[in-house]
């Protein structure tokens, strides 16, 4: 470890008593990913709106492929899909131009 081969503890090991090397084998619970099939974490970021959007983007794709709709059109319906998201409701112009970033950076 950094801090033993220069002599420091951290901070949080200095306060609890215990060295780096100790917390270092500690168990340390780590969040993990949604499993497959599983709804990931909302939050109110445009990140989190960016990976709404793309996967009913997808869905709907996946499962209309020959909806016929023009481009703006599958906007405002996906846009209505995630309508509930807090970054949507928070941030309504915001998130549109979130939306319209993915489409150009992805290609839609």
């Amino acid at each position: 470890m950094v801090g033993e081969r220069y002599g420091r503890v951290s901070p949080k090991a200095a306060f609890s008593g215990q060295t780096g090397s100790q917390l270092t084998k500690s168990v340390i619970a780590m969040r993990q990913p949604p499993m497959a099939g599983q709804q990931a974490q909302v939050f109110n970021n445009a990140d989190s709106f960016a990976q709404a959007f793309d996967e009913a983007w997808k869905k709907h794709e996946d499962s209309q492929p020959n909806h016929g709709l023009e481009q703006g059109e599958k906007l405002a319906l996906i846009l209505e899909l995630v309508a509930e998201h807090p970054f949507r409701q928070n941030e309504p112009d915001l998130s549109l131009q979130v939306a319209t970033f993915r489409l150009r950076l992805l290609g839609l």
